[in-house]
This record gives C-alpha cells, structure tokens and sequence, in this order.
C-alpha cells in the first residue's frame, strides 16, 4: 500500500506531534510541543516551556489526546 492511500484511509485516527526548539529575540530558548490531527489539519495541543522534563513531555501528551 502506498503511503497516499494509507493516509487518505486511515487520517481520522491518526495524530502527529513534534517537539522544537524556538528561539526568542533576546535568544532565551524556549520548547514547543504541538500536535495536529492529520485529517484536518487542526491544532489540537500546543504548549512552550524553558525547562522540558519528562514528566512534563507527558502531561502534555495526555492532555492532548485527552487522558
């Protein structure tokens, strides 16, 4: 199957997240995670934070998938 098909198929359940660096015009490093539904393309969750931690990583994943 090629991977056109299998989105166009399977994009209502599919979610997909990224986690980046941004840089503000003072240069303070500030980390984004967001994540979109494919489907749409809608943002469902987007948050910044100085200090990344792995409990925090977390939350934000429950929260937006809604646990």
């Amino acid at each position: 199957m090629r991977w056109s098909t299998f989105l166009r198929l399977h994009a209502q359940g599919i979610i997909a997240r990224d986690f980046f660096l941004a840089v503000t015009a003072t240069f303070r490093q500030l980390y984004v995670f967001v994540v979109i539904e494919h489907r749409s393309r809608r943002l469902i969750h987007c948050n910044v934070t100085a200090h990344p931690t792995a409990a925090w990583t977390l939350q934000q994943l429950r929260e937006a998938i809604g646990f």
